[in-house]
């Protein structure tokens, strides 16, 4: 099934705010961690930091050094298809929303 681009938009809008709502009151750790969801959605790099910081949440290793540079990336344990396993319902649906929209902007940066 294919996901008109104008509904694409919708959803990620809707996950952004979502993110953005959950930092209001949430500790300074849970806030700091939604915080780049913000950000995520006009810049290629942006949304793959934010794809990584998913993936790291996870525990997912790395082998490209510049996602192993990044904070946390160094306590990993997981494969890319184990940290999807575990990875939760809402995280799943955002990484694949982050992943819709870095193909629409013609991002070249991989998971």
């Amino acid at each position: 099934m294919t996901v008109p681009p104008a509904r694409k938009r919708l959803l990620f809008s809707l996950v952004l705010a979502g993110a953005m709502l959950a930092t209001v009151g949430a500790p300074q750790s849970q806030a700091t961690a939604a915080a780049p969801a913000a950000a995520a959605g006009t810049d290629c790099d942006a949304l793959w930091r934010t794809r990584m910081a998913l993936w790291i949440k996870y525990r997912r290793c790395f082998n490209d050094p510049k996602a192993r540079a990044l904070p946390g990336a160094t306590d990993c344990h997981r494969t890319r298809d184990e940290a999807l396993m575990t990875m939760s319902g809402p995280d799943h649906a955002r990484l694949e929303l982050y992943q819709a929209r870095a193909a629409e902007l013609g991002c070249t940066h991989d998971d």
